[in-house]
């Protein structure tokens, strides 16, 4: 008798192919079935930062370098290639357990941007409490339209 295992998964599944020599499972071996949800990720400031777009802050890090908080490998991802490799600022990395603690961080001024799911900061931008610099994926946020791409 064949069974077959359904797998529920984030977007750790295409990060850990980049990140790790053997994943432990092999992508061919995996069909995808259906999309849940697709989201796109959002580099935000607190609403006081004096950045208002994602030239301003890296005009900033430039200066004096940032931290950042992350709350998992893709919101790291973003801000690390952001930051470090196209702005090329010395930005230190801020590990939080999720991506929760990250943004309280980033609400109480302990870490000057965090990447974050959009659905996760719509709210706190829409309040005036976060500023969204860019958005990541193909093309604009309908949560969050009046924001650049980071593209």
């Amino acid at each position: 008798m064949l069974f077959n295992t359904v797998l529920f998964t984030g977007n750790s599944y295409a990060i850990n192919q980049t990140l790790y020599r053997n994943p432990g499972y092999a992508p061919e071996d995996l069909r995808p079935v259906a999309f849940a949800a697709i989201d796109s990720q959002a580099l935000v400031v607190n609403a006081d930062n004096a950045a208002r777009t994602l030239a301003d802050f890296i005009a900033t890090a430039k200066e004096k370098p940032p931290n950042f908080g992350y709350g998992g490998s893709s919101s790291r991802i973003v801000v690390d290639y952001v930051l470090r490799v196209l702005a090329k600022t010395q930005a230190v990395a801020v590990p939080f357990q999720s991506g929760a603690p990250a943004l309280n961080a980033l609400l109480g001024r302990h870490v000057d941007i965090v990447s974050s799911p959009i659905a996760e900061i719509t709210p706190q931008v829409r309040q005036g409490v976060l500023r969204a610099l860019a958005v990541t994926g193909s093309k604009r946020s309908h949560a969050l339209p009046d924001v650049p791409m980071l593209s």
